[in-house]
């Protein structure tokens, strides 16, 4: 569990992949629309990093591809 703002979730996701086409703008939009669960800590939310990795991951399909390469 990483619990980051969302400035920090996002650059989180950018270190783990610095090709990736994930905006910031994209992360900030799925937690105010309450797709991915945040808190608030004063006026900033705090959101887990491993959630919007497996938002992303079940939403583009990336979870089937892992499953079906690693099995061989």
């Amino acid at each position: 569990m990483l619990i980051r703002t969302i400035e920090k979730a996002y650059e989180e996701l950018k270190a783990r992949d610095p090709n990736t086409c994930i905006s910031k703008k994209y992360v900030r939009d799925l937690v105010n629309n309450g797709v991915i669960p945040s808190t608030r800590s004063g006026n900033r939310k705090l959101v887990d990093v491993d959630v919007i990795e497996d938002y992303i991951a079940a939403h583009t399909g990336l979870k089937e591809r892992e499953a079906t390469n690693t099995v061989q």
